[in-house]
């Protein structure tokens, strides 16, 4: 999560892999629509970063995800994780939904 932003979230460098453990899969059974950013609509966007809508997003959500502040330089799109739902490689469109809990 974007520090300064209710719903602008993008990909960690030092993020990993994180398992889902089976009993824990339904939380994660539903798309979540989003637009990705090109950064250059206002100040502080990051490029590639993605706005996700904030009804499909958990009420505490301070309390699930910390909020980091991003690198003056933004990383390009091109950099992301072509794996990654959102990313060129992933997702060709600008927008679309982040489907959670499914293989890429």
């Amino acid at each position: 999560k974007v520090k300064g932003f209710v719903s602008l979230f993008m990909q960690s460098k030092e993020g990993s892999a994180y398992p889902i453990p089976r009993d824990s899969t339904l939380r994660f059974s539903h798309c979540v629509p989003h637009h990705l950013m090109c950064g250059t609509k206002r100040e502080g966007v990051p490029q590639g970063s993605l706005e996700l809508d904030p009804a499909a997003l958990p009420l505490h959500l301070e309390e699930a995800f910390a909020s980091v502040v991003p690198e003056k330089s933004s990383a390009k799109c091109q950099e992301f994780d072509p794996k990654c739902p959102g990313s060129p490689g992933g997702n060709n469109s600008r927008k679309g939904s982040v489907r959670f809990g499914e293989k890429q």
